[in-house]
């Protein structure tokens, strides 16, 4: 188990919220206790998780001031003391959930992409250190034109792919030219392994961040749970302790992250309006799933966002969405289809602590 920092100056919390209260105004005395991590050098997002989760926290004590982009700001202060650079690729989707493409940085510009609802992964951390920095030292300044250029069509065809749904589009569209020749060498067996899991039904294998994480990218849960169990049996093979929640089930993965979630409707509503009990749950999420796509796509509503008078929010896909009103009244929260262009549904709600 690798220790944090004793010294607040060296975690990646501190320039979080200080980036909140230079932004907000706002003067407070903040005492954080951190009860669960990620273990850093992981591949996995280590740091974005801690910044993200100090950025998101932050904002919603002060009842929620900042726009999603501005959160993700403060998070990226974080992410800057980790790795000596200001980027979103973990903090962006950590806040914002999902997948999130980042277009540019001047000015920040980040679009939410729909996630197939036969996305599946098998991830696995072999017990092996990669700090970012070290990660990002070895890769070159300049890269061949040519490499360009097929790295170009690589990231077109994985947002076509995302937006369609079609996942061999995304598998075949998964391929790194830039820094997978150079950071896989901190992983023993890694050409091997791909091989391996490739001819066993994974559509890609890659590496999780800068490392040494891996994953495996499928389209059916049998495969991902299949793909896990050969990457564990090579880094057993090769004398490599390892962890991982690959293809997991859901109710382990709200056990490993200490999370208390309730089902508090689930069913369809095309029309009309439902309601559950309000509760006390620090946030609530809603599951939609767009009349265009079999994907089902989540909307995080934090408790102090809920009023008496309804809110408006919407599911997004494409071109189609709808929408539904939000509000509370006594102990009750309700929600009323609006529909408008498209006939999805809300397919359930969740309240989370």
């Amino acid at each position: 188990d690798i220790p944090l920092p004793e010294d607040p100056e060296k975690n990646v919390i501190t320039p979080v919220i200080r980036k909140f209260l230079e932004i907000t105004g706002k003067q407070a005395h903040i005492d954080v206790r951190i009860t669960r991590k990620i273990s850093p050098g992981s591949g996995i997002g280590s740091s974005a998780a801690s910044s993200a989760a100090a950025a998101y926290g932050m904002n919603l004590l002060f009842d929620c001031p900042l726009t999603e982009e501005d959160t993700v700001l403060c998070a990226m202060e974080g992410e800057n003391l980790a790795s000596g650079g200001y980027h979103a690729d973990n903090a962006a989707p950590a806040v914002m959930g999902g997948i999130v493409l980042i277009r540019g940085y001047e000015p920040l510009d980040l679009i939410k992409i729909p996630v197939p609802g036969n996305f599946y992964c098998a991830v696995v951390h072999p017990d092996i250190v990669v700090s970012t920095k070290e990660a990002r030292s070895i890769l070159p300044r300049e890269i061949p034109l040519h490499n360009a250029i097929r790295q170009w069509g690589n990231v077109g065809g994985m947002v076509a792919g995302l937006y369609s749904g079609n996942m061999e589009l995304v598998g075949r569209a998964m391929k790194d030219l830039v820094a997978e020749p150079y950071r896989k060498a901190f992983i023993p067996g890694f050409d091997n392994l791909r091989e391996k899991l490739l001819d066993a039904g994974s559509l890609a294998m890659n590496i999780a961040g800068s490392g040494p994480s891996v994953f495996a990218l499928a389209d059916h849960y049998e495969t991902a749970y299949r793909a896990r169990k050969i990457m564990n049996a090579h880094f057993d093979a090769l004398g490599i302790a390892y962890g991982g929640t690959g293809a997991t089930t859901a109710a382990a993965a709200r056990t490993n992250l200490g999370l208390g979630i309730t089902l508090l409707f689930s069913g369809t509503v095309t029309t009309g309006s439902t309601s559950f009990n309000y509760g006390s749950y620090n946030w609530y999420i809603i599951i939609g799933q767009p009349a265009s796509s079999g994907s089902r796509t989540p909307i995080v509503v934090p408790k102090a966002a809920l009023t008496t008078s309804a809110v408006a929010y919407q599911i997004t896909d494409e071109s189609y969405y709808y929408s539904f009103n939000l509000y509370y009244s006594g102990t009750t929260c309700y929600l009323a289809y609006k529909g408008r262009n498209s006939t999805g549904q809300i397919v359930a709600v969740y309240g989370v602590n």
